[in-house]
């Protein structure tokens, strides 16, 4: 089993499909974990050629379940859409 692969049976069931890990530290206070959200569009976006990816929003840290005595901090961020017709930017409800 690759060390990433093991991370995730430590965290909140379902994460992964929603959620790719891009950087990992471990200090003597914390662990902590940035996860940026997987560039999925739903399908009724997926057919219009007017959404494209831009970018991501700021990261929210959220604390999860202490390991081995530290706190687990994630610090998520989620795709931006930007629907070139409208000139709306926006992001899925997760």
């Amino acid at each position: 089993m690759k060390t990433a692969d093991a991370f995730w049976q430590f965290l909140p069931e379902g994460l992964d499909e929603l959620f790719e890990m891009v950087k990992f530290e471990k200090t003597d206070q914390s662990y902590d974990i940035w996860l940026n959200e997987k560039k999925k569009l739903s399908d009724e976006d997926f057919r219009n050629p007017n959404i494209v990816a831009r970018g991501y929003t700021d990261y929210v840290t959220v604390q999860n379940y202490p390991m081995r005595g530290r706190p687990v901090f994630l610090h998520m961020r989620k795709n931006k859409w930007w629907d070139k017709k409208t000139n709306e930017i926006f992001s899925y409800n997760l």
